[in-house]
């Protein structure tokens, strides 16, 4: 009875406190060494079947992929962001250039440059906010979408290097 008694004790009061914590207060209590340590013994034993159970619940539950799936996911999450990015782009540019006039008579500076910027914000947002929204529902997915950020900035930079390399080279375009 005081096994079960000190294994009751253990589950009562394992989230609050460790177990060494525990194991004093059995012995200072007048719990036998022996007792103390087969109750300790069942305690972890229970512990690690109901994790057990749990990552056969999941394993259960979740689905596994061939690697094809998990490409097939990947490619549809990348191809996912290139839509939205470029749509968002070219939505955000044609309002701001249609309400353009209106633009310029309300703020002093406003000009393309603006426009350019903004588009420039909404082109490296897009796929930051589609990855954060898809992590939880399609890891693969929203992984897709991340690479299509980090190549959405990486391309240009390349081009830019490519440019600037060109036109250090041959300034007038000739050899």
């Amino acid at each position: 009875m005081a096994i079960q008694d000190a294994l009751e004790y253990l589950e009562k009061n394992s989230r609050a406190f460790s177990v060494e914590d525990l194991t004093g207060q059995l012995k200072a209590h007048g719990y036998p060494d022996e007792e103390i340590r087969v109750a300790v013994g069942e305690w972890q034993k229970s512990r690690l079947d109901r994790i057990a159970k749990a990552a056969d619940a999941y394993r259960a539950y979740a689905p596994q992929l061939s690697f094809w799936q998990k490409a097939a996911r990947y490619g549809a999450g990348f191809l996912l962001s290139g839509f939205v990015q470029g749509g968002s782009v070219f939505i955000t540019h044609s309002l701001l250039g249609f309400f353009r006039p209106t633009l310029r008579r309300s703020f002093i500076f406003w000009d393309l440059d603006y426009i350019l910027i903004i588009d420039g914000i909404v082109y490296i947002a897009t796929p930051l906010i589609l990855y954060f929204l898809l992590r939880r529902r399609s890891v693969y997915v929203a992984r897709g979408t991340f690479m299509s950020w980090i190549i959405s900035l990486v391309i240009p930079i390349l081009m830019a290097l490519f440019l600037i390399t060109m036109l250090r080279c041959c300034p007038d375009g000739v050899n």
